[in-house]
């Protein structure tokens, strides 16, 4: 008895590690080069991996949560004074 073989595709998952090149992260990040590369310096912004020999890139999930911080960081904070 022959039974259908089910195609199986592979499907990125969303937790998968992605890396992001710095043109990218500068699109997103709003920042010039020199300021990113300053706020690494800093601790202020994440640090690229090394991925070959001059090439570096940025893991993206922490560079969204930079964003995140951002974002969350100009909300106005509920005042406790009536």
């Amino acid at each position: 008895m022959n039974t259908p073989m089910i195609e199986r595709r592979a499907h990125p998952r969303d937790d998968t590690p992605a890396l992001m090149r710095l043109k990218d992260v500068m699109r997103v990040s709003g920042l010039s080069r020199a300021t990113l590369y300053r706020q690494v310096q800093a601790g202020t912004f994440p640090s690229p991996v090394k991925i070959g020999g001059r090439a570096s890139a940025w893991v993206k999930h922490e560079v969204e949560g930079w964003i995140t911080r951002r974002m969350r960081e100009r909300l106005p904070r509920k005042s406790t004074a009536h």
